[in-house]
């Protein structure tokens, strides 16, 4: 078996043997940045494992929606279940901050 890894541009392949790829690529959904983590068996899609993108939400007016970002946000949907295709699990990550130094010193 070689496990071997490729980038074509924006996906990721990774050689797991016997026909069968890790795939991870771009994707782009109501303009925010997302990435598809799935799997293919000689050269076809089969089974779709995650999804990780930016957190978003759309806010339904009367008349209109709109796209609200949540920065620092980001959501994560995981296909767990071989006979379902839903995803199912869903969990939000918020980004680590580092903690701000005091830059003056008390003497």
């Amino acid at each position: 078996m070689s496990n071997t890894s490729v980038i074509k541009g924006k996906r990721i392949e990774i050689d797991l043997g016997n026909g069968v790829k890790l795939c991870a690529e771009e994707a782009t959904k109501f303009g925010f940045n997302e990435i598809e983590v799935f799997l293919e068996k000689n050269g076809e899609y089969f089974q779709t494992l995650a999804n990780v993108g930016e957190s978003y939400a759309i806010a339904q007016g009367t008349f209109t929606s709109r796209i609200e970002h949540n920065e620092g946000n980001y959501f994560v949907q995981v296909w767990a279940d071989e006979f379902n295709d839903s995803y199912t699990d869903e969990f939000e990550i918020r980004q680590y901050d580092e903690p701000e130094d005091d830059e003056e010193e008390e003497e």
